[in-house]
């Protein structure tokens, strides 16, 4: 898991746009990616972008969970990412974790 919170701004309500333009720059910048879904979801009453997206891996495919906010008028980025394999025997963990996210 990686948090990072940018120096660009980011209101709550451009959130699903930029959601939509991280998706669309992944499919130009990710080599060899083979799956991209995005959505904007509500998480603690704070609306947020998910990104879920897969590329080959050594022995497994690599999955990442992009999760983007708006925090104090800044972009804050979550990540998690595992193998497919692993995040299937944990993905109840996963979803835990990503739905007790907060923001104030």
């Amino acid at each position: 898991v990686a948090f990072d919170w940018r120096e660009a701004s980011l209101a709550p309500a451009g959130v699903a746009a930029l959601t939509n333009e991280f998706t669309a720059s992944l499919r130009t910048q990710v080599p060899n990616l083979k799956t991209v879904r995005s959505a904007a979801v509500q998480v603690g009453g704070h609306p947020w972008g998910q990104i879920i997206f897969t590329t080959p891996g050594q022995g497994d495919d690599r999955r990442f969970e992009m999760l983007l906010t708006s925090a104090g008028g800044r972009l804050l980025v979550v990540t998690i990412a595992s193998s497919v394999k692993d995040y299937s025997r944990n993905e109840n963990l996963i979803r835990n974790f990503a739905s007790s996210l907060r923001v104030n």
